[in-house]
């Protein structure tokens, strides 16, 4: 099947908007990884979930647009679309949406925090529990041994 010239021009604007999708979706992982912690850990969760997104996507619009055949300016075009977003609105929006990154981010450690005392309160009994058993054990095989 042929490519024709407004099939290409078709899909460099489709892909340059999906490209800008990709870079909401971008922007969406970067304030998840702020509020829930701004390691290295988090960053290199959040960056290959991203990365599995782009790859998806690029291989689904590949599939849709360009007859399954990846080519070159598709990609190109979706790059430049994430990097669009980047340098506008992803500049804008971490100024814009800090303050409430950083309550959220309190929020999740407060919750974090009560949900660690809750658990080691309750787990706590349970423990003890479970060493009177085995201390009762080895006292009863001791009595037996001993008759």
């Amino acid at each position: 099947m042929e490519f024709t010239l407004s099939d290409q021009m078709r899909c460099l604007v489709s892909a340059f908007l999906c490209g800008l999708l990709l870079g909401f979706v971008y922007d969406v992982f970067r304030f998840l990884r702020f509020v829930f912690s701004g390691g290295k850990t988090a960053t290199f969760i959040f960056d290959i979930l991203f990365m599995l997104c782009f790859s998806f996507t690029s291989l689904f619009f590949s599939m849709a647009y360009s007859f399954g055949k990846a080519r070159y300016f598709t990609l190109f075009a979706q790059v430049l679309g994430i990097l669009c977003v980047r340098f506008t609105y992803g500049l804008m929006s971490m100024r814009l949406l800090a303050p409430a990154c950083a309550k959220t981010r309190l929020f999740f450690e407060k919750i974090q925090i009560k949900s660690k005392k809750l658990a080691k309160k309750l787990l706590q009994p349970k423990y003890k529990m479970l060493y009177n058993k085995v201390k009762k054990r080895d006292i009863a095989k001791d009595d037996n041994i001993q008759k």
